[in-house]
């Protein structure tokens, strides 16, 4: 079972319960839905069939799904492929758009780099010899990014929604921007 799979079994247990404790979108959906191997809702609903508690819990961040009124496609490139997403796949995809608009909190971990920073300070000092541009913190971890995107190709993979259906774009080519905030002369600030 995948993740989503799991959020989808909770929201639906959760409708199971009380219809009204998930979004109008969600009820929409699970009016038809049909858990794999499981009793269709409206079964479960009419029989009122008791519902087992799901081992994980969903957080409550009070988002609310909204179909989308417009095409959401990013450029193309050759190689991409649109794919369309299942119909759970879509419902999760929309309310994961939903959830654009609701407030978000950053989390940082420290982690050590003892070997990172000794490996860069080695590699800067034979670009040194050769008169070569240094390397970044920034350099290696895009360098690692771009290689872990090679190796998990799922990781470059996109939403979009095309023709009334929400697809997912499989990329055929790995492309990384990169931000990198800077300090001008006067002591502005510009993201390069």
């Amino acid at each position: 079972m995948s993740m989503n799979d799991a959020f989808v079994d909770d929201l639906y247990f959760d409708y199971l319960r009380d219809p009204s404790s998930v979004s109008p979108a969600w009820q929409e959906f699970f009016k038809t839905y049909t858990p794999e191997g499981g009793v269709p809702a409206s079964v479960a609903l009419a029989a009122h069939v008791a519902v087992p508690t799901p081992q994980a819990s969903r957080p409550a961040n009070g988002s609310t799904a909204t179909a989308p009124t417009q095409e959401r496609m990013p450029a193309l490139t050759d190689g991409d492929a649109v794919v369309p997403l299942s119909s759970i796949g879509g419902k999760i995809a929309e309310n994961m758009v939903a959830s654009l608009s609701v407030p978000t909190a950053t989390s940082v971990r420290s982690v050590p780099v003892k070997a990172l920073e000794e490996n860069r300070r080695i590699l800067n000092q034979v670009l040194a010899r050769r008169r070569m541009p240094k390397l970044s913190f920034t350099h290696i971890l895009a360098y690692a990014i771009v290689k872990a995107v090679e190796r998990t190709p799922n990781m470059k993979n996109s939403y979009g929604f095309h023709d009334g259906t929400h697809v997912r774009i499989e990329r055929g080519g790995v492309n990384l921007g990169l931000a990198v905030d800077t300090t001008r002369k006067d002591g502005s600030r510009i993201l390069l």
